[in-house]
């Protein structure tokens, strides 16, 4: 399988070992048909890939030839199809091989993010939260609602039933006066 790629950024090499075993890990984020995608190279696998890797910088275009060795996808081939950025930008930029040299905190501060990390915020904000809650409770009271009448062998049409629901939620949402007393800071006005 043949496919072309942008880098992103190549991290490492890292050393790693197991026991009396040590390699070499480089971690390459890519974008491959608009996607986002991260692969570890590593050095005993095919030495002229991981090179090849090594010397890959952010915004350069390979063609990867990847076979599937073993049960695993394995790149075979990696060569630079074409260039993303002019010889001036790639001069100014260092590469990211060079700027993980000992950490990749470096990386990370001068880009924003991790590679393959989303920026900015997915929660919910308090108010989204607090109206997807009421949502909820309206809809949970029309279900009691619905129960409550049958239960009280009641026969209603649809806007008996929302009246009702209605007259729940405004329970649940009612201010508790007891706790009201306790919060107080001095129920004695003098």
């Amino acid at each position: 399988m043949q496919f072309q790629l942008e880098v992103l950024s190549v991290v490492g090499p890292v050393k790693n070992q197991k026991g009396k075993n040590t390699w070499n890990v480089f971690e390459v984020a890519y974008k491959k048909e608009g996607k986002i995608e991260g692969k570890k190279i590593v050095d005993f696998n095919n030495p002229n890939v991981f090179e090849a890797v090594g010397k890959a910088k952010q915004g350069e275009v390979y063609t990867v030839t990847a076979e599937k060795i073993n049960g695993f996808w394995q790149w075979t081939n990696f060569e630079r199809a074409s260039s993303g950025v002019t010889e001036a930008s790639s001069a100014s930029t260092p590469s990211p091989v060079e700027s993980s040299k000992g950490t990749e905190t470096s990386q990370r501060a001068s880009s924003g993010s991790g590679p393959g990390r989303v920026t900015g915020s997915n929660y919910e904000t308090s108010e989204e939260r607090a109206r997807k809650q009421r949502f909820i409770i309206r809809q949970s009271s029309i279900s009691n609602a619905i129960q409550y009448c049958d239960s009280q062998k009641v026969k209603g049409n649809v806007d008996d039933m929302l009246d009702l629901a209605e007259k729940f939620v405004e329970f649940v949402y009612k201010e508790d006066a007891v706790k009201g007393l306790v919060e107080m800071k001095d129920d004695i006005p003098f």
